[in-house]
């Protein structure tokens, strides 16, 4: 039997520096950008819905709160994987919702 060795991928330490998130609109902030992702945070009130944009590999992370991606119910702790193109599910809010939202940049 071979035992793969572990590699370190992440460091789960102090991060070095501010982040300082750029509005994209509002409920929408993004919060880093490199060649390999991006990352925003989105958040909508109860009651709330947004139709998201297609992207490469476009993950929701629901961070809080509850309510519907398409016909699906979404809850805290769930990531949610969208399709890369074509329309997009509605995300709907039942209560105040927080996601992170990560996908490849063109």
């Amino acid at each position: 039997m071979h035992l793969a060795k572990a590699v370190a991928i992440s460091d789960l330490g102090v991060h070095p520096g501010l982040v300082r998130p750029r509005s994209l609109s509002p409920g929408r902030d993004e919060l880093a950008r490199c060649p390999y992702f991006a990352t925003e945070l989105a958040q909508l009130k109860a009651g709330g819905q947004i139709a998201p944009t297609p992207e490469k590999c476009q993950m929701w992370i629901v961070i809080e709160g509850r309510g519907r991606i398409g016909q699906e119910a979404f809850h805290p702790g769930e990531v949610w994987l969208l399709p890369e193109t074509g329309e997009q599910p509605q995300i709907r809010a039942e209560s105040a919702a927080r996601f992170l939202r990560t996908y490849l940049p063109s």
